[in-house]
């Protein structure tokens, strides 16, 4: 019956049975269809996709211009319009991004302590 099963088709019914005001067709509400944050950017989405922006890179050239999207939202424009995802790029290919810079790592042997007190530019606790 309709693809349920009988005993779905029969809680169907009884549901239908008991509602006060049963009814046989019930449109579906939609909500809204205007996305008021993606459409006033749109326009620069797509001019920076043919420049070959990745998603980031778009959010991040909008967070510059005030307009909050995340990445995910400039996807969801950008399928709209019709563009596919872009190849994943090489390291090279990528645009220079400042990365985390490796400091040199602290060598407890070589620690002496010549007073028993010292100042730092940290705060903490030190337990010999």
């Amino acid at each position: 019956m309709f693809g349920y099963s009988p005993d779905s088709f029969r809680q169907l019914c009884h549901e239908f049975r008991c509602s006060k005001k049963p009814e046989f067709f019930i449109t579906p509400k939609h909500g809204s269809q205007i996305q008021p944050k993606k459409e006033p950017a749109r326009e620069i989405i797509i001019a920076l996709r043919k420049q070959n922006y990745s998603v980031y890179e778009i959010s991040e050239a909008l967070q510059e211009k005030e307009i909050k999207l995340s990445p995910t939202a400039v996807r969801e424009v950008l399928r709209e319009e019709g563009f596919a995802p872009l190849l994943r790029r090489t390291r090279e290919e990528r645009p220079e991004m400042p990365s985390p810079l490796v400091e040199a790592v602290a060598d407890v042997r070589a620690f002496s302590m010549p007073t028993e007190e010292f100042t730092t530019a940290c705060g903490g606790l030190f337990l010999p």
